[in-house]
């Protein structure tokens, strides 16, 4: 989901909310003022993104540790050691 959509999901929910409590007439100027902000929201949505990555990167140099470990060690205890990696239980 890009930026561009998250911010078309949190209007519609806006327009929705604003209709339910019968603030139709404060709704054009919410919508505006969202649309005034959104250089700032992208700011946001863009060190969100980033700071996932970070996690997904983690994740992922995890995923690849435990399976050279299970690749190249024979030794009876190494899906135990591959479980402790993947769940970031290491003594690096």
């Amino acid at each position: 989901m890009n930026f561009e959509d998250v911010l078309d999901q949190e209007k519609n929910e806006l327009v929705e909310a604003f209709l339910v409590f019968g603030e139709g007439k404060r709704l054009n100027k919410v919508l505006a003022d969202l649309e005034n902000n959104k250089p700032e929201f992208y700011k946001f949505y863009e060190a969100g993104k980033q700071s996932r990555q970070a996690e997904i990167d983690e994740l992922q140099k995890r995923i690849d540790d435990a399976v050279a470990l299970l690749e190249y060690n024979e030794y009876v205890d190494s899906p135990l050691q591959a479980l402790e990696v993947l769940k970031g239980d290491t003594n690096d």
